[in-house]
């Protein structure tokens, strides 16, 4: 998903200076949703858009780094037909026929912005085909396009989520059976949490825009003013324009609904924003996990990366009798969907190929957190207070004190949990429960857990306890960049929003006192065999107020990139990125009973890219 950069514009009764005698402009508005025309898409897109947006809509560079990412993504065929919805004045299409695709059509509401993108088609002698019309009833047959594309954030202007719908039914009905869909969408909660109410900025020497936005009353969409001055004419527009603001889990629901199968989310695109280096880092990650597994004389690898193909993959390779196991780096879930990380083992296991990591049983225990805790507290490993509550949950008891925190009782890399899910009263709380609910949907449990005030700490196993194990440095996570002000938490925001003061928290090596570095050892260890983690294990825990550590979670299988907690805990022992990886290998050989050869084994990685 990527942050909106279509400005759009409607245009409006305006009062004050004239350059235009139609032109009045509004002056203070309490209330911008009030003044968004329901169709305010059907004749904005025009010359004053293409000058408002120029440093994204205009700059090439951009355009094809775009190309270079969605066409990895898609795996483009050069003979594939190819349809750019809602293409604006066709940057998108347009480069893809620079590339040779010859099977390339834009659609879209515009008339300008097609006759522009049709003018620099025949300009440059160029073979796309576009057409002006409206998304909710395309012009072509059914079972016409290899692959369909929504690109520039171009999804999500219409009235009603029941429009969205039916663009979306419209998709599936025009591609071809296995072909694939890309929708470039904004990140709807971060947009919510981070939003500027009002900037300015200068277009060019003579132009600049002023712009305003709010939520709307609903918090689903996105409710923005431009208000554009030409230094000796005055004020030229004064546009308002909204945008549906889509979560990953409420996009994903939609799709469903249209017919649209199983849906992969890749993640943070737009490449003129900080936030969407994430995609260049994750590839950058898997480059230094190939290059630490290429320092091991002792292993061959082959890569297995496509979800689409993986069992058939497997398959041949295992009647092949080309592997000896695999390494399991899948953490995101098979298709990317972490409910589904369970299923990567589960396909292993009926396959009857051995493997790396925590089996499906283990996988499911230890997403459900509410679960963990239940069998942690009968082990009497102390846990924090917490109730957990149900989706159809609108009142509940609370039998301890403020401060608490609230988090999704399913899930991982801290989704939904950010600086407004800790509370210190009950109006703090509803709120907190309410905008995880509007995140990730009302059909999730969660839970609310006293907050702990004293220490973050994560330790990490690799091996498998009681036999042979080694016992990872505990780590604790450094607040002392974060303001005053803010909660103790590294949360979402830590992990994936570069500009929130949560993203200088650092991990150092903890400093405890051995009885407390003891029990926590202890635990863990116990925890691991009763949980059945096997070969590499990450557990998280807190301090209380008196120094009494309790159980957050338990992760099998966690992180196994070069900068995540695990190979740091590894780096305060001495050992190295590769030796990491070596030691989880050998732990998983020693498990399953298997003996090095001199002959270089085989095996498969399967990574966690996205299909």
């Amino acid at each position: 998903m990527s942050n909106p950069k279509k400005q759009l514009k409607v245009r409006t009764p305006q009062r004050g200076r004239r350059s235009d005698p139609t032109l009045t402009v509004l002056g203070p508005v309490p209330n911008l949703e009030e003044h968004v025309s329901p169709e305010w898409w059907s004749a904005i897109f025009n010359s004053l858009y293409l000058k408002t947006d120029a440093d994204v809509v205009d700059d090439h560079a951009i355009t094809r780094h775009e190309i270079d990412l969605f066409s990895g993504f898609l795996n483009l065929a050069a003979d594939e037909r190819i349809l750019d919805l809602c293409c604006g004045q066709g940057r998108h299409s347009l480069e893809l026929a620079r590339r040779g695709f010859k099977n390339v059509e834009g659609f879209d509401r515009s008339h300008y912005l097609i006759q522009r993108a049709k003018a620099t088609a025949k300009k440059e002698g160029l073979p796309v085909k576009f057409k002006e019309g409206d998304a909710r009833k395309l012009p072509f047959p059914n079972d016409t396009f290899d692959v369909i594309m929504v690109m520039g954030n171009s999804f999500g202007y219409f009235e009603t989520v029941q429009d969205d719908l039916r663009v979306l039914k419209e998709m599936a009905r025009v591609l071809k059976p296995w072909g694939r869909i890309l929708v470039d969408v904004t990140d709807g909660q971060y947009i919510r949490e981070h939003y500027q109410p009002r900037s300015w900025e200068w277009i060019d020497k003579k132009h600049f825009v002023c712009r305003e936005r709010a939520l709307s009353a609903d918090r689903q969409r996105l409710i923005s003013r431009a208000v554009i001055t030409q230094v000796e004419k005055g004020v030229i527009a004064d546009q308002f324009y909204a945008e549906r603001l889509y979560t990953w889990d409420s996009l994903n629901k939609l799709m469903g609904e249209a017919g649209l199968g199983d849906v992969v989310l890749h993640t943070e695109l737009t490449p003129n924003s900080q936030r969407n280096q994430d995609l260049e880092d994750e590839f950058y990650t898997i480059d230094q996990l190939k290059e630490a597994l290429r320092a091991l004389p002792d292993y061959q690898f082959t890569y297995l990366n496509n979800h689409d193909t993986m069992i058939n993959d497997l398959r041949k390779l295992a009647l092949a009798g080309k592997m000896d196991f695999v390494m399991n780096l899948c953490d995101e879930g098979y298709g990317n969907d972490p409910r589904k990380e369970l299923h990567i083992p589960a396909l292993l296991e009926k396959l009857d190929i051995p493997y790396t990591g925590g089996g499906p049983q283990c996988l499911a225990y230890c997403y459900d957190k509410s679960l963990v805790r239940g069998v942690a507290k009968e082990m009497g490993i102390p846990v924090p207070e917490a109730v957990f509550i149900k989706p159809e949950d609108t009142t509940f008891e609370l039998p301890f004190g403020f401060p608490v925190i609230v988090k999704p009782n399913f899930g991982d890399s801290s989704f939904g949990i950010t600086q407004q899910s800790v509370a210190n009263n009950l109006e703090e709380l509803l709120n907190a429960i309410s905008g995880i609910r509007e995140t990730l949907g009302y059909d999730k449990p969660m839970l609310v857990e006293e907050f702990l005030p004293g220490k973050d700490l994560s330790m990490g196993i690799i091996g498998n306890p009681p036999t042979s194990y080694t016992i990872l440095p505990i780590t604790e996570e450094d607040y002392s960049a974060v303001p005053e002000e803010l909660p103790r938490i590294c949360g979402y925001e830590a992990k994936w929003s570069p500009t929130s003061p949560y993203w200088n928290i650092k991990s150092v090596p903890a400093v405890l006192p051995d009885e407390t570095e003891k029990t926590i050892e202890e635990c863990c260890i116990r925890l691991s065999e009763r949980l059945e983690c096997r070969d590499y294990t990450r557990f998280d825990w807190r301090l209380d107020a008196e120094g009494n550590p309790k159980l957050l979670e338990v992760n099998p299988n966690p992180g196994w990139c070069w900068d995540g907690h695990l190979a740091k805990m590894a780096r305060y022992d001495g050992i190295s990125y590769t030796e990491m990886l070596e030691k989880i290998l050998k732990a998983a050989e020693e498990r399953m009973g298997l003996q090095l050869t001199f002959v270089k084994q085989r095996e498969v990685v399967e990574l966690p890219l996205a299909k």
